[in-house]
Parts: C-alpha cells; structure tokens; sequence
C-alpha cells in the first residue's frame, strides 16, 4: 500500500494538465480509502470505517466539481 501511494504521488506530480491531477488525487483517497477500511476491519474500531466513507463523499464531490469547473 506504501509503494501505491508513492506511485500516486509521482503521478500527481508529474500530471500535465488538470484531468490528469484530478484522475491522480482520486487514485491517493481511493488508495487511503480502503487503507482506512482495512484498518477498521483489523482493529475492530468503527471510527475509521466513518472516516472512510466521510472521506469516499468529500472525495466524490470534489472530483465532481473539479470536472464541472473543468468542463
């Protein structure tokens, strides 16, 4: 999981245009995601499973509204 968020980041930082950022900081909270769901499956503890799905909406809405301003 280490070695796909650094995969993400290099692809974040060398994204040309502003698609290319968008599709790459949806790639790193997919990735954080489900490394907060797998961290409440091995803990027991349902925070994280809140912080996941609270993250997984504002993660929606921004890709969202990035692509409408894009648009």
């Amino acid at each position: 999981m280490t070695l796909l968020l650094v995969a993400g980041g290099l692809a974040l930082v060398r994204a040309r245009d502003v698609l290319q950022r968008v599709v790459a900081l949806d790639l790193l909270a997919v990735i954080v995601i489900s490394l907060l769901a797998l961290l409440s499956y091995l803990r027991g503890q349902a925070y994280y499973l809140d912080a996941a799905v609270a993250l997984a909406l504002l993660s929606f809405v921004a890709t969202v509204a990035a692509a409408r301003y894009v648009d």
